[in-house]
C-alpha cells in the first residue's frame, strides 16, 4: 500500500482511494470522521449555545424558516451537513439544491435532519412543534386526521401500493 500511495504523491494524484483499499485505514479513516460528526453533533445540542431548534417560544417558533434552521447545520455542524446532503441526496438533486433551483428538496433535508436532532436530543424540538401548531391550527383537524388513517387501512387491505397516494 505505502508504494501505491508514494507513487500517488507523486504523479501528484488523489492519494484517498488508495488508503481506501487498505481495510485498516479505512477503519481508522471512517472512525475519525464519525467522531468528528458526533462532536459536531453535541456542540449543536449544547446547552452553552443553544439551537434554534431548542427554542420553543411563540415568538420563537414564528420566526423560525427552513433556512434558518438549515444555515445553522451547515455553520454549526458542517461535516453532518455535508454528509446528511450526500446520503439524501444525488450528485445531480445537490448541484440544484446548491444553485437555489428546488425548494422542496431543501425542505425535505430540513425536515429529515430535524427529525435526527429531536431523536439524539429531545429538546431539539422546535421543529417539531411548528409542525404541530401548523397541522392543529392551519385546519387539519382530527377528523381530517382520522378520515385520512382509514384510507390507508383501506388500501393496506386492498393491496395497493401507498406510494402512489
Amino acid at each position: 500500500m505505502l508504494s501505491k500511495l508514494a507513487m500517488a504523491v507523486v504523479k501528484n494524484l488523489d492519494p484517498y482511494p488508495v488508503m481506501m483499499e487498505d481495510p485498516d485505514v479505512k477503519e481508522k479513516i471512517l472512525s475519525q470522521a464519525i467522531s468528528y460528526i458526533d462532536d459536531e453533533l453535541e456542540k449543536l445540542c449544547s446547552k452553552k449555545e443553544p439551537s434554534l431548534l431548542r427554542q420553543t417560544t411563540g415568538k420563537d417558533l414564528g420566526t423560525l424558516t427552513s433556512e434558518k434552521v438549515l444555515s445553522e447545520i451547515k455553520e454549526r455542524a458542517p461535516s453532518f451537513h455535508r454528509l446528511f446532503d450526500t446520503l439524501c441526496y444525488s450528485k445531480g438533486t445537490r448541484s440544484h439544491i446548491a444553485s437555489g433551483k428546488q425548494r422542496k428538496n431543501m425542505m425535505k433535508l430540513v425536515s429529515t435532519a430535524t427529525v435526527m436532532m429531536k431523536n439524539r436530543c429531545k429538546s431539539m424540538s422546535a421543529w417539531a412543534a411548528k409542525n404541530t401548531l401548523a397541522l392543529q391550527y392551519g385546519g387539519c383537524s382530527n377528523m381530517v386526521i382520522y378520515v385520512f388513517h382509514i384510507k390507508v387501512m383501506i388500501l393496506r387491505k386492498l393491496g395497493s401500493p401507498l406510494h402512489k397516494y
